[in-house]
């Protein structure tokens, strides 16, 4: 069993939202989404890929994981065009799933097993957004932030459709987002697809 170059750790950087966003001249909401919210919980299910080429052949390796956020703590304030989140927080307690390989051929005979397990202390942020269309929001710093290896997440406009579900607020991003950079002086090549589903209650 061969061992996996320290580039293969360098996994499940940060996920962003992002989405296809839609003509400014298309209908508006009737209604807006003033009020303050309580975060209920955000559910992800999401894949990482990541690749490199050393010697001529490529290196990959690839992560799926899956959760529900517990112990959720915190507010969202939604005023015109501006969102406020206080005290927002939430843990983590799940399991990555990893394959690696060199080419085509798998590094070990079956995907080994990751503990990922987070806790998100509370924070505030303020960002603004727009309505696109009737049924989606396009966030300047995104609705809520995922944990990554410890390194700081970029700041993306993203989209996300929503829905008021029971009293509910619920936010539907799909995740699809590709990226190039340079690590230890090798080109890593990173693809990310997933779903994100963030729940909030009307108080």
């Amino acid at each position: 069993m061969k061992k996996i170059s320290s580039l293969t750790y360098l996994l499940f950087a940060a996920l962003v939202f992002t989405g296809c966003s839609k003509k400014d001249d298309e209908p508006k909401p009737t209604g807006t989404l003033n009020g303050t919210y309580q975060f209920v919980s955000m559910y992800l299910k999401a894949k990482t890929e990541q690749s490199f080429v050393e010697a001529g052949v490529t290196n990959r390796t690839v992560s799926d994981i899956e959760y529900t956020t517990t112990e959720n703590t915190g507010m969202m304030i939604i005023e015109g065009n501006t969102m406020t989140s206080t005290g927002l927080g939430y843990k983590i307690n799940a399991t990555m799933t990893v394959e690696s390989f060199t080419g085509t051929t798998p590094d070990f005979d079956e995907p080994f097993q990751v503990p990922f397990n987070f806790t998100v202390p509370k924070y505030n942020s303020t960002g603004t957004f727009k309505y696109v269309g009737t049924d989606s929001v396009l966030a300047e710093k995104g609705l809520i932030q995922f944990p990554s290896t410890g390194q700081e997440m970029p700041v993306v406009p993203n989209a996300s459709k929503f829905a008021i579900v029971n009293g509910e607020l619920i936010f539907t991003s799909v995740i699809n987002q590709s990226s190039s950079e340079v690590i230890q002086g090798v080109r890593m090549q990173k693809i990310q697809t997933g779903l994100a589903i963030g729940r909030f209650r009307k108080m």
